[in-house]
């Protein structure tokens, strides 16, 4: 391969960075894996926010400090 996946990028990322790498440049296949990263991380915590609002009696959470 001719370019190196960053640290942190999972096992089932480098199917999309190889798609990626076949018709772009390195660094562009760096910035989308890093891109693709943080999406899933962000995927991860709306899923946490999800079960926290299931787990409330009201359906709502404060995301920011209580008054």
């Amino acid at each position: 391969m001719w370019f190196s996946v960053p640290p942190g990028i999972a096992a089932s990322d480098l199917l999309f960075a190889r798609v990626v790498a076949r018709k772009a440049s390195p660094d562009a296949v760096l910035h989308l894996a890093r891109r693709y990263g943080r999406i899933r991380q962000e995927i991860v915590r709306l899923k946490a926010v999800d079960r926290a609002l299931e787990d409330t009696p009201d359906g709502q959470i404060s995301l920011t400090d209580p008054d």
